[in-house]
């Protein structure tokens, strides 16, 4: 009664109306903070996930250029020229060799220096490597497979 006849009444309900405000618009920062937060960590991980997307584009796009391309970094790991000991313990171990399919290639050069077919469509374009091999210094009588 007091307030009401010193005129704060009137002051105390719009206090307590202002305060109302300050909650509800309290309540819409704190509402449109979490949605902004959980923006910025969807939009972190839709660009990861396109990082990642673009690396295994590239990588593809990598692939399919060396396996349709007439790609020249392939290359033999080694030649030797095998006489005598050396020779008969490297035939005995490509004797030994097993292997499933498309694991190994053994290929005999014959004396015209001819491939058979299937390792020459082995090598496709590379005609680089086929170029490379050279017949087999083997023991008379004996084939390289």
């Amino acid at each position: 009664m007091l307030d009401e006849l010193l005129g704060r009444a009137e002051l105390k309900a719009r206090i307590a109306e202002l305060e109302d405000e300050r909650d509800a618009l309290a309540g819409r920062l704190e509402g449109e903070s979490e949605r902004r937060a959980e923006a910025a960590r969807a939009r972190q991980e839709a660009e990861a996930e396109v990082n990642r997307l673009e690396d295994r584009i590239t990588e593809l796009e990598d692939r399919v250029e060396r396996l349709s391309g007439d790609d020249d970094s392939l290359d033999f790991r080694g030649t030797e020229d095998l006489r005598g000991d050396r020779l008969r313990e490297v035939l005995s171990r490509l004797d030994s060799l097993s292997t499933d399919a498309e694991g190994a290639l053994t290929a005999a050069v014959s004396d015209d220096r001819s491939l058979p077919a299937a390792a020459d469509s082995a090598f496709g374009g590379r005609s680089r490597h086929r170029r490379r091999l050279r017949r087999p210094l083997a023991p008379r009588g004996r084939r390289l497979r």
